[in-house]
């Protein structure tokens, strides 16, 4: 970028209120910097890739290009706190944002628990490490997700799903200290119960007894939650080469000043005239740029 004369230093020398955004791998410090990446290098650079999976198996990547998607995240709040400093003082400023530290990010009580102890965590799979029951369990016909918290889930799960009060209430078990210290047991216990019946009894019963839980979708499913579909998360457009086209629309509602969707995905170059008029460019010098190929 500073060949180009690209860098922050050139841009804001020209435009001081400039807001000017680089992401990259590591960032512009370091021993690092400059270095190439993927979203999957910082995935397993930042620990997550061997706190995930089963305890006995493989690190394991998220599906997702988790650390594009946080880095971007974390460069729009940057942008949006440089722009309050703007209206504040006048200034633009450079953001230097790093896909490694971005997904590091998600560290958080993990980070804060090796500060204080100096052990790596195991990996866990799909159990909490002070939370139990807190994960899947199978069901006659499927999967389920049950999120004991607290004491008083406990003993509302027990009750849902048919576990006697003396065993509810048994000292291995009545408060989360004793049934993490006692987890297979707890685990087993509500598992032989589960496999009785369908998940959707159970999660009728669940639900009626206020204990959190819910179904583990393939993708199709989750795209086709009433809940999501209610709150029309799911946008559809009519595209003028694809037809209608569907994508996920921006997750937070706003009272005021709603986003709204108007256009569909532009084809390649659609909009390539318009962008540059709006920078100045006149209809001649946009030719020009298209003869030598710039555009």
């Amino acid at each position: 970028m500073q060949r180009l004369g690209l860098d922050p230093d050139a841009c804001l020398a020209r435009n001081p209120r400039l807001i000017h955004v680089s992401i990259t791998s590591f960032g512009h410090t370091g021993p690092r910097a400059g270095q190439p990446g993927y979203d999957i290098l910082s995935q397993g650079m930042s620990g997550i890739m061997s706190l995930t999976g089963e305890p006995d198996g493989a690190p394991m990547r998220y599906p997702a290009p988790i650390s594009d998607m946080t880095v971007g995240l974390y460069a729009l709040v940057g942008i949006l706190a440089a722009l309050y400093e703007r209206e504040r003082t006048g200034r633009g400023q450079a953001i230097d944002a790093a896909i490694l530290e971005s997904q590091m990010a998600w560290l958080t009580n993990l980070a804060g628990s090796y500060f204080a102890t100096g052990q790596n965590p195991p990996r866990m799979g799909n159990i909490h490490p002070t939370i139990t029951p807190y994960q899947p369990f199978p069901t006659a016909d499927g999967w389920i997700v049950i999120a004991g918290g607290t004491d008083r889930i406990w003993a509302r799960l027990c009750d849902a799903i048919g576990v006697p009060p003396e065993v509810r209430d048994d000292p291995r078990y009545a408060t989360n200290p004793q049934r993490n210290a006692n987890r297979p047991a707890v685990q087993a216990l509500i598992a032989e119960r589960l496999k009785t019946a369908p998940k959707e009894v159970w999660l009728e019963r669940l639900r009626a007894a206020d204990v959190p839980c819910g179904p583990i979708y393939l993708l199709g499913e989750a795209l086709a939650e009433p809940q999501v579909l209610s709150r029309e998360f799911i946008v559809e457009l009519e595209h003028p080469v694809a037809g209608l086209v569907r994508s996920l629309g921006f997750p937070p509602h706003m009272r005021e000043g709603a986003v709204s969707y108007r256009l569909p995905p532009p084809t390649l170059g659609q909009h390539t005239d318009e962008a540059l008029a709006a920078l100045g460019y006149a209809p001649d010098q946009v030719a020009e740029l298209r003869r030598k190929g710039v555009v």
